[in-house]
């Protein structure tokens, strides 16, 4: 069912979203491709297709509380390189995300997962942050920013964090 945004059709395939370990139910199909390829710390590519037909369903039990979420996909080539099955869930977006990406994070949000976003810390990325993430997480989201240095580069760190837990979360004073 392709999709019709400012008079460009968009087809179902054509931009997925790259993960890796990151892990679905038993029931759906997508889960089940997502469990096999968790285990043996190979990347995996959903598409909007899988995402609409087959929607795994994810929970703190089999993800973890945290997935972490990268712009470039040579940073899950590494961890899959490096850490295979005992790498963190990780999602790449490549670039910004498209609707692939865009179902993923919402279903993981609504899950009471926690989202940590590491990316470029330029004006386009800022702006992103804070509009694009918003309008598809909801205002009800919260969004925590925080700028890293890392080998001389500004790097913008973004927690995404369900509303439930915002409030609780700062009481115990951690840092999200």
């Amino acid at each position: 069912m392709p999709r019709e945004t400012l008079g460009v059709l968009c087809d179902e395939l054509s931009a997925p979203v790259l993960v890796l370990n990151l892990r679905g139910d038993i029931q759906s199909l997508t889960g089940k491709v997502l469990n096999v390829h968790a285990a043996a710390g190979e990347p995996y590519r959903i598409s909007v297709r899988q995402m609409r037909l087959h929607p795994p369903v994810f929970d703190r039990r089999m993800v973890g509380p945290v997935v972490h979420v990268c712009e470039n996909p040579t940073v899950v080539d590494v961890a899959a390189n490096r850490l295979a099955a005992g790498s963190q869930p990780l999602v790449c977006i490549i670039g910004q995300p498209k609707t692939a990406s865009r179902m993923l994070l919402d279903a993981l949000v609504r899950s009471g997962i926690q989202i940590k976003y590491h990316g470029d810390f330029d004006w386009y990325r800022t702006r992103y942050v804070d509009v694009a993430w918003r309008e598809q997480l909801g205002s009800s989201f919260d969004l925590c920013h925080s700028l890293k240095i890392t080998n001389g580069f500004r790097c913008a760190q973004v927690t995404i964090i369900h509303p439930q837990k915002f409030q609780s979360t700062f009481q115990r004073g951690s840092n999200p």
